[in-house]
């Protein structure tokens, strides 16, 4: 009883970590005095990603000549298909599908089987691929070999036993190979938007960050990330951030679910304008698999913003280095002279450059200016 609960502890851990298949059917073969093993998915190429053939005891070479060649000569399975016992859960031994006349005469036993030294079986359709599981038809085989006994009612009890776990087991191998695709395809879309994004999960804690974001709590000192928890140097700030993250998390749950979202302000030490978080709930039904995220917030640094329009405008437009820097300045929301002293230029030329930038830009006042920097910001 103790090897058999370690086996079925086996099939479970298995089922998160498929390297750990091939170790756990080779302790199903010893629990049988088999001789080899080998949990497949039929008609599916060994070497595709997505499979899963696993046997502690026989060759990838052997197992790719059969998927190559030999298939469409194993009578065994030839014949249970013909018997209609590819069934999910069904068990059934080598000698009740083939007689010992018919197979010792067939090719697959005197060109393959043979030479791997194999002559009884004890099989199990795992799934027939026809289940709303998503499981892939999956069969597993035990073998003997070519001077043990057949397999009896025993080994048959215990593989009634064995392959419900099995079936569960792969199932939930299912379940994460779906769940990883699905973060894949999360992490892909988070790391392709520019500005910084953290998701929380229901306490209000980030549990995962973009790219952009990593490098943002490198660089700047007014937002902190500590044990989960975002941080700002100022108590109203933080108050405001706490209950903007806290309707968010309560939007979702709500049976009631509304997408709306809440701006929050928080001081940018490098820059006059504040950094703008958007603090917006998840639909319930796109609850990420990372966790269970539960909303998201979304770092706008206006500064960056304003670069980037500035440049789209500069380069549109041959606006010169000083020109652009200029509209940088502007769009950061510096006025004119304040501009000029941080560009380090007088008041007077700044108007200059200002001027010039309006000729190029066919725009009539600062105003304007501002408006077409805007749009080109937003692109």
């Amino acid at each position: 009883m103790k090897s058999l609960n370690k086996v079925i502890e086996g099939i479970y851990e298995a089922s998160a970590d498929d390297d750990l298949w091939p170790c756990t059917m080779g302790e199903i073969r010893n629990l049988l005095h088999g001789a080899r093993c080998l949990l497949f998915t039929p008609h599916i190429d060994p070497a595709e990603t997505h499979c899963l053939w696993a046997s502690p005891d026989l060759p990838t070479e052997d197992l790719q000549e059969y998927v190559d060649y030999y298939h469409q000569h194993d009578l065994w399975t030839i014949n249970a298909e013909a018997q209609a016992l590819i069934r999910s859960g069904k068990i059934f031994v080598g000698q009740d599908v083939v007689s010992d006349e018919q197979f010792e005469k067939s090719e697959w036993f005197n060109d393959f089987v043979q030479r791997l030294e194999i002559r009884h079986l004890i099989a199990a359709t795992v799934s027939d691929g026809k289940s709303k599981t998503g499981v892939p038809r999956t069969m597993i085989s035990v073998y003997g070999g070519l001077k043990s006994n057949f397999f009896n009612e025993k080994d048959i009890q215990l593989y009634q036993i064995l392959v419900p776990h099995i079936q569960n087991s792969l199932f939930l191998r299912h379940k994460f190979i779906s769940l990883k695709a699905e973060s894949r395809t999360i992490e892909r879309l988070l790391n392709s938007q520019l500005h910084p994004v953290l998701l929380l999960n229901e306490e209000g804690l980030v549990m995962g960050m973009n790219e952009v974001a990593d490098d943002f709590f490198v660089n700047q000192a007014t937002l902190h990330l500590r044990r989960g928890k975002l941080y700002t140097d100022n108590t109203n700030e933080q108050n405001g951030l706490d209950r903007a993250i806290a309707d968010a998390v309560r939007t979702h749950q709500s049976p009631e679910y509304r997408p709306v979202s809440t701006f929050v302000q928080v001081t940018n030490l490098q820059s006059c304008r504040p950094y703008s978080l958007r603090v917006c709930p998840l639909p319930p039904s796109q609850v990420s698999p990372i966790g269970g995220a539960r909303a998201i917030i979304e770092v706008t640094d206006p500064s960056s913003v304003a670069i980037s329009g500035a440049s789209t405008v500069a380069a549109y437009y041959e606006l010169t280095r000083a020109e652009r820097a200029l509209c940088e300045s502007l769009l950061e929301g510096h006025p004119l002279a304040k501009s000029a002293t941080l560009l380090g230029i007088t008041y007077g030329t700044a108007r200059q450059r200002l001027k010039a930038i309006f000729r190029k830009t066919d725009s009539n006042s600062q105003p304007e200016l501002m408006r077409l920097l805007m749009t080109y910001r937003s692109r």
